[in-house]
């Protein structure tokens, strides 16, 4: 018996788009900033392992600045989900590692663009990702259907090249991957400035920021990476950009912008990661 794993879900029909609300709620979800109105994603829900509080981490970037604290996100505005308690102010100048992590005398410059946000009630956490009906590769559109549920194993906190495909799960471009082609890539985009960070090329836009990235195992079984924070410049006309229902997206030449779990660890310290089955 102890060897007997033991899951109980909805089954696809119980389930809608990624842009819906759900309680309890898990990774891939739409969240909205209920102070500014912006589209973000959900990323891993997390346990706080210092407080044994229940909240989940999407993009620093989803509220109006670094060290911004109690503004709340919900899903369809007006269902709050929770209150931001862990968003540590970017530092000026250089964030005292060196090598990799060196931010080259730009300001503000952080590890990763990444908060937690503490769930209103512990109910509302669910550790798993929403797996959609199909996955865009590349520049292809993924579905934002969902029809069953990703199961995270261990995070993984050392990223490399090659190797399968990336994936993510957003609100706007649903589930797409694609290769990881550039690692610890020094990124300058005033204002922000993020050391070492990875890009793997797939399709993104608006409100995905925050989604989580991982290897997909099969089997509904998947390997944390970390958090989608960025993509292309949407005033570039080069990425060929869609809109679809209040967010921009990009359709050629696509590419994720992602903090992996070593980085989100120096920012925000350790103790956030996925829990696995």
């Amino acid at each position: 018996l102890e060897a007997l794993l033991i899951r109980v879900e909805p089954t696809p029909s119980d389930y809608g788009s990624l842009r819906e609300t759900y309680r309890p709620a898990f990774g891939g979800l739409e969240i909205r900033n209920q102070e500014w109105g912006n589209l973000c994603t959900l990323g891993w829900n997390v346990t706080n392992a210092s407080t044994a509080e229940e909240g989940f981490l999407t993009a620093g970037h989803c509220v109006q600045s670094p060290g911004v604290l109690n503004e709340r996100f919900a899903q369809v505005l007006h269902n709050t989900l929770g209150t931001v308690r862990l968003n540590p102010p970017w530092q000026d100048g250089a964030l005292g590692y060196g090598g990799d992590d060196s931010c080259q005398g730009r300001e503000p410059c952080t590890h990763a663009d990444v908060l937690w946000v503490k769930h209103s009630n512990s109910s509302n956490s669910r550790h798993t990702v929403a797996k959609t009906a199909y996955a865009g590769v590349g520049d292809g559109q993924g579905s934002i259907s969902i029809v069953g549920t990703f199961y995270p194993g261990p995070a993984l906190y050392t990223v490399v090249t090659g190797g399968p495909r990336a994936n993510k799960v957003g609100r706007t471009t649903g589930w797409t991957s694609g290769y990881i082609t550039v690692t610890c890539l020094f990124f300058d985009f005033p204002p922000k400035t993020v050391p070492c960070t990875h890009r793997a090329d797939m399709r993104t836009g608006e409100g995905d920021s925050g989604s989580p990235v991982f290897y997909d195992n099969g089997n509904s079984q998947i390997t944390p990476l970390g958090v989608l924070w960025g993509g292309p410049n949407k005033k570039d006309p080069q990425y060929n950009w869609g809109y679809d229902e209040g967010a921009m997206f990009c359709r050629s030449n696509c590419y994720i912008l992602f903090s992996d779990f070593r980085r989100i660890a120096m920012h925000l310290g350790t103790g956030f990661y996925p829990e696995y089955y």
